[in-house]
C-alpha cells in the first residue's frame, strides 16, 4: 500500500518488521524501508529512531538550486530549431 501525505518521523523494529510512525500518530508495519527523502530529512528520521549512521554523513553541503516541474501537452513541444509558421 501507499499513502501519500503522511511524514514519518520514526522508525522501530517490532517483531522482526518496521514500525514506522508519522507525525499524525499513525504506525504502519513493513518488512523493508527504503529512505528516499532527502538527506536532512533522513538524518533527522535516523536521529529520531536512534539509528547510527556514518557521521561523515552530516558533513554534505548543498547548493541551493531552483527547480521546476512542469508537464507540457505533446502539442505544444518543439526542438530549439523548429518556430511555428
Amino acid at each position: 500500500n501507499i499513502v501519500f501525505n503522511e511524514k514519518v518521523t520514526q522508525v522501530e523494529s517490532s517483531s522482526g518488521r518496521a514500525l514506522l510512525k508519522t507525525e499524525n500518530s499513525l504506525e504502519f508495519q513493513s518488512r523493508q524501508v527504503f529512505l528516499t527523502a532527502p538527506l536532512p530529512q533522513t538524518l533527522a528520521i535516523l536521529d529520531q529512531s536512534h539509528i547510527g549512521y556514518p557521521e561523515s554523513l552530516q558533513e554534505i553541503q548543498y547548493a541551493k538550486a531552483l527547480v521546476l516541474l512542469t508537464e507540457l501537452s505533446q502539442g505544444n513541444l518543439a526542438t530549439p530549431y523548429q518556430q511555428e509558421v
